[in-house]
């Protein structure tokens, strides 16, 4: 299938105007490395990845365009992960046998990132069908990287222009801008309230936080005072909520608009198709109109859909997928399909150039400023890297979206017949503002009053003010409790996981019950008693660290309620979110989010965590912006910051924890000294200024205080040691305090430093004068001249050490990977000695075997003559080792011939030939010519014990239908029924000591096959049977053994392979 004409045709036309301005001396496989989504919270690949074979081979097939060039690829999972996706990079540039020339992918903006930095590294191209992030245009850190998706919320001035194309096209001037706290929302409002303004559109920005509880019940009563059209600047799940809330204020009924932009897109965090997401919930977003950018949907895109859709339900295809079978093909796919273009558009530039292929600068030069048609329609690269986005408006109405307009830089071009359906199936476009003005102020009552009138006025007036003071307090009164209700949690909504107990030093273990996340920690210190004191649970789909409080009742009085909004109102990157707190006795206690590697104590308690000095720089940073976010805010100050308080989240950011909800904390038990508790080690990191209190339980401190804790943090990041843990060692904590109190300056107790960078810094945090330590801000810029005016970075770190232990990584895996293969062989080895292959293959592959019934087959009967006074000759091992020998030796000739061994029961050995295959008529020949061989081999073997004898052998074979399948769960064994293996039995029972003795029905078979040698016994009695006609098989022509031992044997005898087996 090719992937449509419009789409190769500017390909094409290139190619062929650069096929002769260049050639390549020597053609190569040109191998682009495919970073894949395949599995993961949203496996794209498995909706769309055929399109990357079959665009590959459309680029192949013009030869004008890359010469005598092939393009190839190999592809990786990247599972959505970044630490998965730079593994993945990794693997397909260092593997010898791929050596990768470009990368194609990755989809997300956090495995992007490091990637391209990596791509920039290797000078390799990188072309993305996805990733939004703003950083990746940034070409001194990405000069290598492209992209051909594009979405409106990070191309902040297209989309804010397009926004206000839409607001002066339906004549609207007042509007309120609802946005996310999330940063790639906050820039998009920013940008879009700057461009209105240049508009003269008047914008009431609001701002919330979708992480934290939140009504937005409050939020549309105050906006609708002031606009009836409501931009919103989120997600498609707060979108929804904010709908329903508009609803409950009968806000859907036609007189107000919600306006989205990249609603349409996201779906990213679903496994719902975009469609079906609009179905189910159409009944709440019908009327929606939506600014995103254009996406292609012609007549030969959705044909190429379908015809990928086929392909990837097509068993056996390169990207078999049921995943389609439940979803439509994702329209990523025109994406990716673009990307491998743009490449060799630009590799097609770079050689004719006379350019390298291994020049990913050269090539990526060529990506930008390129335009063709593609997939999904017109690509335009700029300087950046980025593709140009185009506008267009749509409407959800009847579960679907419409397209109503394309946006144009000189305004909105309308599709022919198509009206927007409003809220409540609106047909006229809703005002922006009443009739009236929301004040009233556009009508005007020139009525004459009557003097009446003008006498009640003043009544009337004060009796209103009265009754509106009233009503302002109830407001109040209620508005209070509903903003307190959001930071007050049930105790029943929180679902335990694991409780926090605490070790032997006196810490509690938070790291064994942090269920679903990464345990790369096996201990936490967050210095709390050991009584039920906390636990790890989820509330609202989120993990929370519950810590009790030791109450048994709660004065709630206005202090505590002040702090309680104060903790909610905090937002910062480094400081960890307190979600609210839990009133019911005996049940109180303060929630918050868990972070799951534990706390810093933990990371430097931990030898087995190695880190170098941007690690600590960028904990020592993190704590510092965090304890400057909470100077400026209503807290002022922490009061007991440890580095247990300091929480390191799963990116290895660090947070300030344990804060705030002073007046909530004093009214705990207090410390009634006992030094050896854990709380009393606290006081190592207490101001002196604040020991005394502090030993007296009062919950004080000061932001000098709070940068003396920070010092004692500082130099236990550089020496990973806790406060004076060599002295500790000698003399108590309460011993340590002492000496710290009773020292005078300068001569000031502290402990010692081992660092010559932040020495200076560490020094200047813990003087003895409160006044002359330095505050957080001064501190930041300490830190960023001390690392040369350098952010600290861990992404960078994290590859550079990548590229260290790459060669030791890709070393490990492949002897683990031949370890892991030798293993498996030896185990399917195993199965097969134990099942036929078939069966055993099935069995692996987890399905039933059922029973089948073969029309033709041939069983082998044998025993030993004379087994029975043998035996009773021998002792049991020597009889043992006779049958292992003896049957290791048949088994080893049986191996020669398509039979299968069914089982040996005593001295009886039974092989059948036509099952599990089925091999037509050859089964008898297969048996007969084994019997023969076994039948000449046996005079060979020696009986361990009695070497002077030797065995003799009874052979019976019948040929006829049977039934077969796996017995059994426990020790399974494939067995054969049927009564043509009760006939092959009374053949050998009947049979003549060292003779073949075959039945009527075998014989037939033998002679329609040729060349075996029968001779008529004549009739016997057959148990069941009566007299039956019986054969004695003699030999074969021209028989050659397998093994030229036996053979020569044979020859050197004078015996016939006949003459052989009629003998003894």
């Amino acid at each position: 299938m090719k992937l449509g004409k419009s789409y190769l045709s500017f390909v094409l036309a290139v190619g062929f105007v650069l096929s002769g301005n260049w050639k390549e001396s020597r053609a190569r496989q040109v191998k682009l490395g495919v970073l894949l989504p395949w599995s993961g919270s949203w496996p794209l690949a498995q909706r769309m990845a055929e399109v990357i074979p079959r665009t590959i081979e459309d680029i192949n097939r013009n030869k004008s365009l890359l010469g005598n060039n092939n393009l190839t690829f190999v592809w990786r999972d990247t599972r959505n992960q970044a630490s998965q996706g730079l593994w993945a990079m990794v693997d397909l540039w260092k593997n010898e046998n791929l050596l990768v020339d470009a990368f194609i992918g990755p989809v997300f903006s956090v495995i992007c990132e490091p990637c391209g930095l990596l791509a920039e590294r290797l000078n390799l191209p990188m072309i993305s069908w996805g990733c939004s992030s703003q950083r990746l245009s940034n070409k001194n850190l990405y000069p290598t990287f492209a992209r051909t998706k594009t979405y409106g919320r990070t191309n902040l001035l297209n989309t804010s222009r397009a926004m206000a194309s839409v607001l002066r096209h339906f004549k609207w001037k007042r509007v309120s801008l609802f946005h996310s706290s999330e940063s790639v929302w906050t820039d998009l409002a920013l940008k879009m309230n700057s461009e209105l303004e240049r508009s003269d559109i008047k914008a009431n920005k609001l701002m919330f936080s979708p992480f934290l509880p939140q009504t937005y019940d409050c939020l549309l009563k105050d906006a609708r005072e002031k606009a009836r059209v409501f931009i919103l600047l989120c997600y498609m799940k707060q979108v929804k909520q904010i709908i329903m809330a508009a609803k409950n204020l009968n806000m859907t009924n036609g007189d107000y608009v919600f306006v989205t932009s990249d609603f349409t897109m996201d779906t990213t965090h679903s496994n719902l198709s975009a469609l079906e997401y609009y179905h189910a919930h159409s009944d709440v977003l019908d009327g929606i109109i939506d600014v995103s950018v254009n996406l292609a949907d012609n007549v030969e895109f959705q044909l190429n859909a379908q015809a990928i859709e086929r392909a990837m339900q097509t068993p056996g295809s390169a990207f078999y997928s049921n995943e389609t079978r439940v979803h439509e093909v994702s329209h990523f796919f025109a994406y990716a399909a673009d990307a491998i273009t743009l490449y060799a558009l630009a590799l097609n530039d770079t050689l004719a150039q006379g350019g390298n292929i291994t020049d990913g600068r050269h090539i990526a030069k060529n990506m930008f400023g390129k335009t063709f048609n593609g997939l999904s329609g017109v690509v335009s690269i700029d300087d950046n890297g980025d593709r140009i986005p185009f506008y267009e408006l749509r409407n959800l109405n009847n579960n679907s979206f419409i397209k109503i307009a394309s946006i144009l830089t000189s305004g909105l071009q309308v599709v022919e017949d198509r009206k927007v359906v409003w809220f409540g199936g609106q047909k006229e476009v809703p005002l922006d503002e009443p009739v009236c003005g929301f004040n009233n102020e556009h009508c005007d009552d020139s009525s004459k009053l009557d003097k009446k009138l003008w006498i009640a006025i003043p009544i009337v007036s004060l009796v209103l003010v009265l009754a509106m003071i009233v009503i302002l307090l109830s407001y109040k009164r209620r508005n209070k409790i509903r903003s307190l209700s959001s930071v007050l949690i049930r105790y029943e909504d929180i679902d335990m996981i694991g409780c926090i107990g605490t070790d032997n030093k006196g810490t509690s273990s938070i790291m064994h019950s942090l269920v679903d996340f990464s345990t790369r920690s096996d201990r936490s210190s967050l210095h709390v008693p050991s009584e039920s004191y906390a636990f790890i649970g989820r509330y609202k789909n989120r993990q929370v660290y519950v810590r009790k409080l030791a109450l048994q009742n709660l004065n709630l009085n206005h202090q505590i309620v002040k702090e309680l909004f104060q903790v909610q109102r905090i937002l910062h990157v480094n400081i960890n979110p307190i979600l609210g707190v839990c009133m019911t006795t005996p049940n109180m206690c303060i929630v918050s989010e868990a972070c799951s590697r534990g706390s810093l104590l933990d990371i430097l308690s931990n030898e087995d965590i190695k880190l170098d000095l941007t690690f600590k720089m960028s904990f020592a940073t993190d704590i510092a912006s965090g304890m400057k976010a909470l100077h400026a805010s209503d807290i002022r100050y922490h009061g007991s910051l440890t580095s247990s308080n300091c929480l390191i989240d799963r990116t290895w950011g660090c947070r300030i924890g344990d804060y705030g909800l002073r007046h909530l904390r004093t009214q705990e038990k207090k410390f009634e000294g006992n030094y050896a508790s854990p709380e009393y080690k606290v006081i190592l990191w207490t101001a002196p200024e604040h020991i005394l209190e502090r030993k007296q339980g009062f919950f004080t401190g000061s932001q000098a205080g709070d940068v003396y804790s920070y010092g004692i943090i500082l130099n236990e990041v550089f020496t990973r040691k806790e406060p004076f843990a060599q002295l500790r060692t000698l003399v108590s904590i309460q011993e340590i305090v002492r000496r710290i109190l009773s020292s005078e300056k300068p001569n000031c107790l502290r402990p010692p430093t081992n660092n010559d960078i932040c020495e200076k810094l560490i020094h200047r945090c813990w003087e003895g004068d409160p006044s002359t330590r330095p505050q957080f801000s001064s501190i930041k810029n300490t830190l960023r001249k001390l690392n040369g005016g350098r952010s600290h970075r861990l992404v960078d770190t994290m590859l550079r050490k990548m590229e260290i232990y790459s060669n030791n990584l890709e070393e490990l895996v492949e002897e683990r990977t031949r370890q892991l293969e030798a293993e498996k062989a030896r185990t399917d080895e195993l199965l097969f000695e134990m099942l036929p292959r078939p069966v055993a293959e099935q069995l692996k592959a987890g399905k039933s075997v059922q029973a089948e019934c073969f029309d033709q087959v041939t069983v082998f009967f044998s025993d030993i003559v004379g087994f029975t006074q043998l035996a009773s000759s021998s002792t049991a091992f020597e009889v043992v080792t006779f049958l292992n020998d003896l049957y290791t030796y048949f088994d080893n000739i049986i191996h020669h011939y398509d039979v299968y061994k069914v089982e040996t029961i005593g001295d009886a050995y039974m092989v059948v030939s036509g099952l599990p295959e089925r091999n037509l008529d050859r089964h008898a020949g297969q048996i007969a010519t084994m019997a023969l061989h076994l039948l000449c081999d046996i005079r060979l073997f020696k009986i361990r014990h009695r070497p002077d004898t030797h065995p003799e052998m009874r052979i019976g074979i019948h040929s006829g239908p049977c039934v077969a399948g796996v017995v059994g769960v426990k020790k399974p064994r494939y067995d054969i029924f049927g009564d043509t293996v009760n006939v092959a039995s009374r053949m050998e029972s009947n049979g003549v000591p060292n003779r073949i003795h075959i039945s009527k029905e075998c014989r037939q078979v033998l002679m329609n096959l040729g060349g075996y040698h029968i001779e008529r016994r004549g009739e016997i009695e057959l148990k069941g049977k009566g007299r039956v006609i019986t054969y004695f098989l003699n030999g074969k022509d021209n028989f050659n053994k397998t093994r030229p031992d036996h053979l020569e044997l044979l020859l050197s005898s004078g015996k016939t392979f006949g003459e052989c087996g009629r003998k003894g």
